[in-house]
């Protein structure tokens, strides 16, 4: 592939600045880098395109870095969007999935590794003037306001299929699986929604035998949840050699039990419920 800076005609190649000729445009533009300090870019924009630079078509209204006409297998060339603005107008994130493998494929290779750093870590507005900035352009708004637009627009992509939180084998953080079966359990979305919530909200979200209202969980005040799970799960299976797929299968139903029988509980604080059985009735 070769690859020039396109010529155009000029009958004489005159510095506008010292009037001094010159007999091809790459003498004047050394001259005037050497003799009027400008730039290369600069000066093919003053030269050929009449000191109008070109903008980024995203309408960002900033200069492409590149201003250049070039030839490339015969077509013509140039920068019209800054780098990574063209997927302002025509993002194919959502359908490319070669890119979203890449892309996972990146991460999981660089995590844990330090490559991926937070700009901010160990500043403070008291030493750095960017956190300084950031710090005082969020005074005064409305931060629960602003939270609740961004929670409902994640719901939003996360409903229509945009947004997709991977999950198991194909999480970031995945590191075997080697988690206990109650942390599936407890972390299903199913066991929260359909079965704690709303013993939650029967008890006025409070816990019943204090009257606290932080810490909140939800004590199996009849069956408890090792009676359970001892009845569903066989004993002769030893859970911790599971794979992840037969936890998740197993854990999922657990939480099925609890909604189609409405097991029963009571809301206490952590504290309380401690007090009552330190396992919090599991196995």
């Amino acid at each position: 592939m070769s690859i020039r800076v396109k010529i155009f005609e000029k009958e004489k190649y005159n510095c506008q600045i010292c009037q001094r000729q010159f007999k091809s445009y790459d003498l004047l533009r050394r001259h005037g880098y050497r003799s009027h300090k400008i730039i290369s870019n600069q000066f093919y924009v003053d030269f050929y395109l009449n000191s109008i630079w070109p903008l980024c078509k995203c309408g960002c209204g900033e200069k492409v870095k590149d201003p250049k006409l070039f030839i490339i297998d015969g077509k013509d060339w140039q920068q019209t969007y800054l780098r990574g603005h063209i997927s302002r107008i025509k993002n194919n994130w959502g359908h490319n999935q070669k890119a979203k493998d890449n892309s996972k494929k990146f991460k999981n290779e660089h995590k844990g590794t330090g490559y991926f750093k937070s700009w901010c870590k160990n500043l403070t507005k008291e030493t750095d003037e960017r956190v300084k900035n950031i710090s005082e352009k969020g005074k005064g708004k409305n931060v629960k306001k602003y939270a609740h637009k961004i929670s409902k627009s994640i719901r939003e992509g996360i409903a229509s299929g945009r947004i997709i939180f991977p999950t198991g084998v194909n999480a970031y953080a995945w590191k075997g699986g080697y988690c206990h079966i109650k942390d599936y359990i407890y972390s299903n979305s199913e066991y929260h929604k359909q079965w704690r919530f709303p013993i939650f909200q029967r008890d006025n979200f409070s816990c019943q035998h204090c009257n606290n209202s932080k810490q909140l969980t939800v004590h199996h005040n009849k069956e408890t949840m090792a009676e359970i799970f001892h009845k569903l799960v066989s004993s002769e299976i030893d859970t911790e050699k599971l794979l992840f797929e037969e936890k998740l299968k197993y854990a999922k139903i657990v939480v099925q039990y609890h909604i189609d029988n409405n097991v029963s509980g009571i809301t206490l604080c952590k504290q309380c419920h401690k007090k009552i059985d330190k396992s919090y009735n599991f196995i």
